[in-house]
């Protein structure tokens, strides 16, 4: 069950909006109704509501500057509004989706579906951020990180991790061996597990273990090969990054 909040000072959007929700969407619960955004700020964490539903056009505190005082733990935001500029200049602050009035039920859901997906990815990491904080602690040199696939679950040391792949939505984990694994996480999920144990994002589809670099070339560009034998392009951008994080090894 997820949780939310209404924002708007329009009492007619305020209840057509409640009632979609309760109707159209059983997996959300309303936790509170707010006619003006100061009042809501002042209560939002307090709630830990997962995501909030946010008028832009409205007295006193408007929803752009009620964005602009959340901090950068806040829940999923959709914008509620009658002017669809509002809407795509909200977006550039964290913003999931915007609903334009008239409110239909298929834009309210399509825009919970993709809250939905961001709030359990969200938990996901959570949850395998803990596990290898744990694992971490009670044994620092050989820890496990369970790897999940559809059917069943791998551990493997993180030692073994050579290098992390990227392959759309998901990662190819290659450990020593030569062995892939493909996890339904993205890269960008490995590299907030695996960056405190060394692991370089060198590249948007690569993240590797410093200790399984056995080549560095800078002929052209910067090039690594890894253990398995792959060589690994570091993106220019990153390049000075690299050599600095590398070298201190």
């Amino acid at each position: 069950m997820f949780k939310c909040v209404l924002i708007d000072d329009d009492a007619a959007t305020r209840t057509l909006l409640a009632a979609l929700i309760k109707k159209e969407l059983p997996e959300l619960e309303i936790q509170e109704v707010f006619s003006d955004a100061e009042s809501a700020l002042s209560k939002i964490y307090a709630l830990k509501t997962d995501i909030i539903f946010l008028d832009i056009e409205m007295p006193g505190m408007s929803g752009m500057d009620f964005l602009k005082e959340l901090s950068d733990e806040h829940p999923e935001i959709i914008i509620v509004t009658g002017h669809e500029n509002y809407a795509i200049n909200a977006l550039k602050m964290s913003v999931v989706d915007y609903l334009l009035k008239p409110l239909n039920k298929e834009d309210l859901k399509a825009a919970f579906n993709r809250c939905k997906e961001r709030l359990n990815s969200k938990k996901e990491l959570e949850r395998y951020k803990a596990l290898v904080h744990n694992m971490k602690t009670e044994k620092s040199q050989n820890h496990k990180l369970g790897l999940t696939q559809q059917d069943a679950v791998i551990f493997v040391e993180v030692k073994d991790i050579i290098r992390c792949e990227a392959s759309s939505n998901y990662t190819i984990v290659v450990v020593n061996g030569a062995r892939k694994v493909m996890v339904t996480k993205t890269l960008r999920q490995f590299e907030e597990i695996l960056e405190p144990y060394g692991f370089i994002r060198v590249h948007r589809s690569h993240l590797v273990n410093p200790e399984h670099v056995i080549k560095l070339n800078k002929s052209d560009g910067v090039q690594i090969e890894m253990s398995d034998g792959v060589l690994v392009d570091v993106a220019s951008n990153q390049k000075n990054f690299f050599l600095e994080r590398f070298l201190k090894l």
